[in-house]
Parts: C-alpha cells; sequence; structure tokens
C-alpha cells in the first residue's frame, strides 16, 4: 500500500497571489498533476485552500511514517486517520473561525456538529467542524492514493 506515494512529495509549493497572499498550489509537472483529481474532489466538500493544504498533509504524513503503515489494512488505517485528523485540528478560536470563514462549506460541517453531536460550546462545535472536514479529505486521500504506483 502506498508504494508509489513519494513521487507526490514535493508536488505542493507556495505562490503569491497578484495581491501578494500566499497560496498553496500544485507543481505543474506530469506527477503532480496526476493529484488534480483528488484536490477536485477534496474540494468538493471544503474550501480550495484546505483541500490543497489537506492532500499535502496527507501525503506528508504518509511519507513521513510510511514504515509504520505500510502494512496496515484498511480498518487499522482508518484509526490512523483519526488520529491525524484530530492532531491536525486547529487549537485556536482565532485559527478555527478563520477556517470557518473561508467557505460556506465549512458551514456546512458546522451545522452537521451542531445536529450530530450536541458540542458543549461554540468552541468545541469549530474544533470538530474542522476535523470533521480533515477527515473527510484523508479519507478521501487515501482512497485515491492507496494503490498508486
Amino acid at each position: 500500500m502506498f508504494e508509489g506515494i513519494k513521487k507526490y512529495e514535493n508536488c505542493f509549493e507556495t505562490k503569491k497571489t497578484g495581491s501578494g497572499e500566499e497560496k498553496l498550489v500544485l507543481k505543474d509537472t506530469t506527477t503532480c498533476r496526476e493529484l488534480e483529481p483528488l484536490i477536485s474532489s477534496v474540494s468538493e466538500n471544503v474550501d480550495d485552500d484546505s483541500a490543497y493544504k489537506y492532500t499535502k498533509n496527507f501525503i506528508d504524513k504518509v511519507v513521513e511514517n510510511y514504515d509504520e503503515i505500510k502494512n496496515l489494512k484498511d480498518d487499522s488505517f482508518k484509526e490512523k486517520i483519526d488520529e491525524w485528523a484530530d492532531a491536525d485540528t486547529d487549537i485556536y478560536t482565532s485559527n478555527l473561525t478563520e477556517w470557518l470563514n473561508k467557505s460556506v462549506k465549512n458551514v456546512a460541517y458546522l451545522d452537521e456538529t451542531i445536529q450530530d453531536f450536541e458540542p458543549s460550546d461554540a468552541g468545541e462545535a469549530l474544533a470538530f467542524s474542522q476535523t470533521l472536514s480533515i477527515h473527510e479529505a484523508y479519507d478521501k486521500a487515501y482512497d485515491f492514493l492507496k494503490n498508486k504506483k
């Protein structure tokens, strides 16, 4: 599983936009363009900036932990995704509200959290919402990348 993942580890770069804002983008190589369908799939559920960030983070985590995870079965790997999503969730409310403000898609995660999980306060609701979005992105990345050669 994930035998070909290393070829994607350097596929992202930061570029400045016309307004001077830095954005994470894919490098324009044949190998890196193979990730476009994945990023498009992830961005169906989150803002574009988060789609790139989450995809890059997932690839980085798989590469960094390859020896530990290469023989995991689906269920065990899903537990690893749970752990990674929790670890990648922002802890500061200002970062969470910034994430929420990026897209109405992110608001949908907040709505789901409030309806399904009954958080104890706004901070917990925001954190859990972001965790859900990261988890879903990592699930998509897993499904897309696990058998890439």
